[in-house]
């Protein structure tokens, strides 16, 4: 009688750096457990979150209005590394603007989430003309812009007014971090539509709280989600096979 080995799925320990909001980051820890695949409680990855909410914000730092979140991030990734990480992952786009400045200090690989989600628009959408909605740091940053050309795609920015209402949808009253989904998603829809009225084929959702108000029903072009992105690639570095 032959003997029948199936391979068995087994993960790394993942770390999240959390908080940044702390919405974005639950949604990426229910992605992250949708992809696993797991049939059973024992079968899930071992996750420890770190839901940071004392980093100074990134985006008045990068506007030089603000207090550097350098050492809150390195914080965070020593802690989980302390807890057993052996994988990282960071939902927040605008913090992979920093990234030049905490990766030598890290004891744990983290999973870029700007060039996994330029990687995959490439590859799905060549030569696309890429809509980016994100926040006004990351923005400034360039980092979606350098990536994208990189890859001979061509970025599509919302108008300064236009970009203020993103803001608006993220940081308001009556936005995502205030638990405003709906009015958010009011305020989102005619920025993408402007969007494709400038030409983008494809829209990044390059803040991940932005997929809490925009989904792919509400718009005409496809839209490539960073949260989603992040935790396919995250499943991926820690996926052992035995």
């Amino acid at each position: 009688m032959h003997e029948i080995f199936t391979m068995k799925t087994t993960f790394k320990t993942i770390g999240i750096i959390g908080g940044m909001g702390s919405l974005a980051t639950a949604a990426l820890f229910t992605k992250v457990l949708n992809l696993s695949g797991a049939s059973s409680d024992a079968e899930y990855p071992r996750i420890f979150i770190d839901n940071n909410t004392t980093v100074p914000d990134r985006s008045e730092a990068l506007l030089g209005r603000g207090e550097s979140p350098v050492p809150a991030l390195l914080n965070s990734a020593e802690t989980l590394a302390h807890a057993g990480a052996q994988v990282l992952g960071m939902p927040c786009n605008t913090a992979h603007a920093f990234l030049p400045y905490i990766e030598a200090s890290l004891r744990v690989p983290l999973v870029n989430m700007v060039s996994e989600t330029v990687d995959a628009v490439a590859l799905r959408y060549p030569s696309a003309r890429v809509g980016i909605l994100c926040t006004t740091g990351t923005r400034f940053s360039g980092i979606y812009d350098a990536a994208l050309k990189a890859k001979a795609l061509v970025p599509v920015n919302p108008n300064d007014g236009e970009q203020e209402n993103v803001m608006r949808a993220i940081y308001g009253a009556e936005g995502i971090k205030a638990g405003n989904i709906t009015k958010a998603r009011e305020i989102l829809l005619p920025v993408c539509e402007k969007l494709i009225a400038s030409g983008a084929d494809v829209i990044v959702l390059a803040c991940t709280e932005l997929s809490l108000a925009v989904t792919p029903e509400v718009v005409n072009v496809p839209l490539v989600d960073t949260s989603d992105i992040l935790a396919a690639a995250l499943i991926r570095e820690a996926r052992i096979l035995i």
